[in-house]
């Protein structure tokens, strides 16, 4: 997609005044942008072979035969070397509007030049950055344009050597132009400050495909991803390029972000919770296109590829069930007949109101389990279980009910929700003594 990405002299040159004196040349394709400062900026096989494209000097490149060098205005050669300067150099690009494009590149700082031990002193960096205008704007100070930095010298402080780093920039094309930018911020004056630019890759980024159920029941969902890397990719000459997925979620659109699966294959994967009420998840996830550590194999130089992470996808896990079940009853042994039929009495027929009480008055034994539907509404009104659980029916319904008592008043209410039907806890009032002389209970009362 990009005109001379690997920034070759061989490919044509182009002439700029520099705001020092002088001309630089500037491999072709490339356009260059004065931020800060006067920096020096040239092409780097032509700067080491003494203005000749090509020869038998070395040339720091990471692709090809060249490179672009930026040098930091009186580097090495007066008492106040190494000026800060911030520089960029940029092209625009045809595209689809909406699609995703990835851009990798690779940058090279030398914070006190290449002689070691290195003197970079303490606070000091000259940043690395690669940026897209998905507007396909060309000023780099724009606030549409997507930047990624990296701040480390070419060695660590400690002499271990870092070299080129590979840097990666994503976003979503705007309009049917982007623009892509390499730029080397040194805000610090210091000696032999200067850096590289070279190898840069455009290309569709790759195609997350994330499924997340809407809603489901219990503390456990099943997510799943895959995707695409795109033909770009796929056609990369010597390319390795595998697809890699990192996955994020949260608990509530405010909550903080947490890895989940990290360079995991395409596949899925149980996400669960610990809520016993209803709770809202977010899931997002990003697409990687990497191949192993290349050369010998794979494509050189070794480009790496990501989409953007995708929109958070809401999950919603219902509200649970009580905690506390009661065992099933167990049925009785059947009655030896009897010898001589003996004419059965009909007992008188209660109300729904009298049959809760009088066999709550049976159950008075206490079973204490606050997450339980019943247990949570008696202890919220100020009440006390004095009876366990009990089943019952109730119009053709299986309920579940419970006595309790108000320890201030002296109140019994008996506490009863049908199965299944846990949000909807009634009661209703006892009489003290529970005596036919007392008057009679009151009717239900429903919670709100």
């Amino acid at each position: 997609m990009l005109t001379n990405p690997s920034f070759e002299c061989s490919a044509g040159i182009a002439d700029l005044a520099a705001p020092q004196g002088g001309t630089m040349k500037i491999p072709v394709g490339w356009t260059v942008t004065f931020i800060n400062g006067t920096p020096w900026v040239y092409s780097a096989s032509m700067h080491f072979n003494n203005g000749n494209c090509g020869g038998g000097a070395h040339v720091e490149k990471i692709e090809g035969n060249d490179s672009i060098v930026v040098f930091a205005h009186d580097l090495e050669w007066t008492d106040q070397p190494g000026k800060p300067f911030d520089v960029s150099v940029h092209q625009q690009v045809q595209v689809t509007p909406g699609k995703q494009y990835c851009l990798s590149a690779w940058l090279l700082t030398l914070c006190g030049g290449s002689t070691m031990p290195n003197d970079c002193p303490e606070g000091f960096y000259m940043a690395k950055m690669i940026g897209l205008d998905p507007t396909g704007g060309t000023d780099p100070r724009a606030a549409s344009v997507v930047w990624s930095e990296d701040r480390r010298n070419f060695v660590s402080r400690d002499g271990q050597r870092i070299g080129w780093a590979q840097m990666t920039v994503t976003a979503q094309a705007q309009a049917g132009t982007m623009t892509v930018f390499g730029r080397i911020n040194s805000p610090f004056r210091w000696h032999g400050n200067h850096g590289f630019i070279d190898g840069f890759k455009l290309v569709e980024a790759p195609a997350l495909a994330l499924t997340v159920p809407q809603r489901v029941d219990g503390q456990s969902a099943t997510v799943a991803w895959g995707g695409a890397q795109g033909a770009m990719i796929d056609s990369i000459p010597a390319g390795t390029f595998r697809p890699l997925y990192d996955l994020q979620f949260r608990q509530g659109a405010e909550g903080a972000w947490q890895n989940w699966q990290a360079g995991v294959p395409g596949g899925q994967a149980a996400l669960t919770t610990s809520a016993s009420t209803e709770t809202t998840y977010f899931v997002r996830g990003r697409m990687r296109s990497e191949q192993p550590p290349a050369p010998p194999i794979g494509s050189s130089p070794n480009h790496r590829f990501a989409s953007l992470w995708s929109q958070p996808a809401p999950l919603v896990f219902n509200r649970q069930a009580p905690i506390f079940m009661p065992p099933p009853p167990v049925p009785a042994p059947p009655a030896p007949p009897a010898p001589t039929p003996i004419p059965v009495v009909a007992p008188p027929v209660l109300s729904r109101e009298q049959k809760l009480v009088q066999v709550a008055a049976q159950k008075q034994v206490i079973q204490f389990n606050p997450d339980a539907a019943l247990q949570k509404v008696i202890f919220a009104h100020g009440f006390v279980p004095n009876s366990g659980e009990f089943d019952i029916d109730l119009d053709g319904q299986a309920h579940i009910g419970q006595r309790a008592e108000n320890l201030a008043s002296g109140e019994v209410r008996v506490y009863f929700v049908r199965v299944g039907d846990w949000g909807n806890v009634q009661f209703v009032t006892a009489p003290r003594s529970g005596g036919t002389r007392e008057a009679p209970p009151s009717p239900p009362q429903q919670m709100a």
